[in-house]
């Protein structure tokens, strides 16, 4: 995979709705095979996804393909299919390629979303979904984007998200009150 192509892939998954529309599986499927098609070989996500499935699924490609990889680990850990497309193909992005612009596109939808959180209604379940994407790396490329300050801060973040998709709690005041002192402590960093 080229860095042009890793780019674009890293737009796609970032704001697939500009791109197809909609935001589904077959969106997504349909998209991601016209793509390699296009660039005639020289893109091979879907060989990445395969490989990259296969090492966490412990199975062969079988015939449902990469998008029935993504069902069999969606199902596995309770998450919709198009976030685990999102959050796996970040990861294989973030190991094959990481250009200085991607970083900066990425850090960009990251701020972006923080720059939504305010004292209205925005810690909805798109959003935690949105944010889980986007920030559940633990891995090294997803680590070098940040100062130490500011990846705490988003971890904090994270982590409160996480518990309330869990949890499925409502949102406290509390919540509110310690995510928006999370997003000043990140702001400050900036």
């Amino acid at each position: 995979m080229t860095k042009k192509h890793a780019h674009h892939l890293l737009l796609f998954i970032t704001r697939t709705p500009m791109f197809t529309g909609k935001e589904n599986r077959d969106c997504i499927v349909s998209y991601i095979y016209g793509y390699e098609g296009g660039t005639n070989g020289k893109c091979a996500f879907g060989k990445l996804l395969k490989k990259h499935f296969e090492n966490i699924l412990g199975n062969g490609y079988g015939a449902s393909g990469w998008p029935g990889q993504i069902e069999l680990f969606a199902k596995r850990e309770k998450l919709d299919w198009t976030e685990v497309f999102k959050q796996q193909g970040l990861e294989i992005i973030g190991k094959e390629v990481w250009t200085k612009e991607m970083k900066k596109d990425f850090r960009s939808k990251v701020v972006n979303m923080i720059g939504r959180m305010d004292e209205k209604k925005w810690f909805d379940e798109y959003w935690i979904r949105d944010w889980l994407y986007l920030n559940f790396s633990n891995n090294d490329w997803y680590k070098t984007l940040w100062s130490e300050s500011e990846y705490k801060s988003l971890r904090a973040i994270t982590r409160l998200a996480k518990r309330i998709r869990r949890t499925k709690v409502k949102v406290l005041k509390a919540d509110i009150e310690a995510t928006l002192k999370l997003k000043q402590q990140f702001h400050s960093e900036l």
